[in-house]
């Protein structure tokens, strides 16, 4: 399975259909918006708060930039 490139995390993977909206999962700054090695298309939000970072990794396309402030549960991927 996967890749000589493959390395175990322990976050939680979900997966989804194209052009589902994507939710944060608590208050946090965007950290990094672009590609990402094995991870693609990516938006890497730090959680301040909490210590915590949340990776959304093989994205459709983006609707954040780097630096933005993303509320809790606010959607910020629009599906088409």
């Amino acid at each position: 399975m996967g890749g000589e490139d493959t390395q175990f995390h322990e976050g939680v993977d979900f997966a989804n259909t194209i052009g589902t909206p994507v939710y944060a999962t608590c208050d946090g700054i965007v950290q990094f918006v672009g590609v990402k090695g094995t991870l693609g298309n990516a938006v890497c939000i730090a959680h301040n708060a909490t210590g915590f970072e949340t990776v959304y990794a093989h994205l459709e396309k983006y609707a954040v930039q780097e630096n933005q402030k993303i509320i809790f549960s606010a959607c910020w991927h629009q599906p088409y």
